[in-house]
């Protein structure tokens, strides 16, 4: 058993130098599923320790501490009494299925009709080849809901007095009994109480341009709710370089999937480089078990760029949007109403470059986020069976 853990730790050693060379310098690590569960069982300290001359100590360790296939997610919250959930969501959480939660307010606020349809037609069917089940969250006529029936969706997809719910507003909806189209920042906290794992979404919330104060309720939601949540990085109309550091001081993990640097939404540069990259969905789910495991609170946040044939210049967005912001500030546009104003004029500036690349990452986001649900859902299966 020594003997099988002290070359399991050589090979990775090994595979991660090569990484590294390959890479260069100023590189992020690559950080694989092996090296994840290798470093998890050893005491407090140096992470490099795993990788030292000290072998035999991280030997004597592994032979101290629990395995790592004995890592928990934790207990899975169960059904909550104020949120309804469809009965096909209801039983594959039940069932031990996986299930990706999508947001409502990018189909009722923050993509033009008829795009907002194929947008969702896409995204569910992402993530239903991805073998997971699509569950759109929303408040529909005062009642907070994970999984939308087809006339509800429908009725979202016209938009017709249907306001937009950050996670602050879920109670005055319910109180009102109004529609609402779920944020980001609302998403999570519905999908998190009834025990979604994974969401998927186009661009977060964050800091906003020439606004320090005015920062999305999405990041301190981020900060406080425990789930794998894949996108394109933030919107490309805010401050990224402001938005990537309040995720930092917030504790939330920015993980590049398949990318060093943090995408752009529309582009897939933005000059911000990553601390940590991986290359599998299998290593993700690695990351988030030892996450869930340790009592992390915050959500991991995978970035992944763009489709490359969507995929807009960094240059090109970044004229559109400031141009997109001036347009705002002389129609005196505020409020909730800045984020749909500002997509709106940069897809006109781009000759609809944006939406086109808006739809594209959108299914890809899914996409992913369904392969890293149904491998949570074996995590989860198999910790049961033990």
């Amino acid at each position: 058993m020594r003997q099988r853990r002290s070359e399991r730790l050589s090979e990775t050693a090994a595979a991660d130098d090569g990484l590294k060379t390959r890479g260069g310098e100023n590189s992020p690590p690559r950080v694989s599923q092996q090296s994840i569960l290798a470093v998890a069982v050893i005491p407090c300290g140096s992470a490099d320790s795993a990788y030292s001359a000290n072998r035999p100590q991280v030997e004597a360790a592994e032979e101290r501490q629990p395995s790592v296939q004995h890592l928990s997610f934790g207990q899975r919250p169960g059904m909550h009494p104020l949120i309804r959930v469809t009965p096909d969501v209801q039983n594959a959480l039940r069932d031990g299925k996986p299930v990706v939660a999508l947001e409502s307010s990018v189909l009722a606020q923050g993509l033009p009709i008829p795009q907002n349809r194929e947008a969702a037609t896409r995204m569910v069917d992402a993530v239903t080849r991805s073998g997971a089940i699509a569950a759109v969250t929303a408040v529909v006529a005062g009642c907070p809901t994970v999984g939308l029936e087809p006339p509800e969706l429908e009725r979202f997809l016209g938009r017709e007095g249907v306001r937009k719910v950050s996670a602050r507003d879920i109670p005055f909806a319910v109180a009102k009994r109004q529609d609402g189209a779920t944020t980001v920042a609302a998403s999570i906290a519905l999908a998190h109480a009834v025990g979604i794992d994974v969401f998927a979404t186009g661009g977060i919330g964050g800091v906003h341009r020439d606004a320090p104060f005015d920062e999305s309720a999405d990041l301190v939601e981020l900060a406080r709710t425990p789930m794998v949540v894949v996108c394109a990085g933030a919107k490309s109309i805010l401050d990224l370089p402001a938005t990537w550091e309040r995720l930092e001081s917030l504790g939330v993990p920015v993980v590049g999937y398949r990318t060093a640097e943090f995408p752009g939404f529309f582009s897939a540069e933005t000059g911000i480089p990553l601390d940590t990259r991986v290359d599998g969905a299998a290593d993700i789910v690695a990351l988030y078990v030892a996450h869930r495991a340790l009592g992390r609170t915050q959500s991991i946040l995978v970035v992944q760029p763009p489709p490359e044939k969507h995929a807009l210049a960094r240059a090109s967005v970044e004229a559109a949007v400031q141009q997109a912001q001036s347009e705002a500030q002389r129609d005196g546009i505020q409020g909730a109403a800045v984020t749909p104003y500002l997509l709106a004029a940069v897809n006109r500036l781009t000759n609809g470059g944006s939406l086109i690349a808006n739809l594209a990452l959108l299914e890809q986001n899914a996409a992913l986020a369904g392969e890293i649900a149904t491998l949570c859902a074996a995590w989860r299966r198999a910790e049961s069976s033990r």
